[in-house]
């Protein structure tokens, strides 16, 4: 039996994207990523973001550059900084940003299937509004 060595720690950092492509519908995005990598500048990751993805496959990723703002030991103090430049620009709505929301200080949550309870009272709730 051999002992399974430790994965390698994680570093969190904070990024903003710049497209420079002229038919593109924005220019700017701020995310935050945690990675394995000893070198967050090698990751080959760009963002999660259906409206970014989309536009990186329509424009080319040479249009786009990625820049590291901050590296962190942490996800919250990543998610910290994110949040505070999300507020600064107000990403959200301003109309340079690709962002589609404010960052908060907590892991961004997507729904996932209401349970049974949750469905039924919420349903109630509806029919009765």
């Amino acid at each position: 039996m051999t002992a399974l060595s430790p994965p390698p720690p994680m570093i969190y950092y904070v990024y903003r994207l710049t497209c420079r492509h002229a038919d593109s519908p924005a220019t700017y995005y701020y995310g935050s990523r945690g990675t394995a990598a000893t070198d967050p500048r090698t990751d080959a990751y760009w963002s999660s973001s259906r409206l970014v993805r989309t536009t990186i496959a329509r424009t080319g990723v040479a249009a786009w550059q990625k820049k590291i703002i901050a590296t962190y030991a942490t996800r919250a103090e990543a998610l910290r900084h994110e949040s505070r430049l999300h507020a600064r620009f107000d990403v959200a709505t301003h109309p340079l940003f690709f962002n589609q929301q404010n960052q908060r200080t907590q892991q961004h949550r997507r729904p996932g299937p209401l349970s049974a309870v949750h469905r039924t009272t919420h349903n109630h709730a509806l029919s009765r509004a």
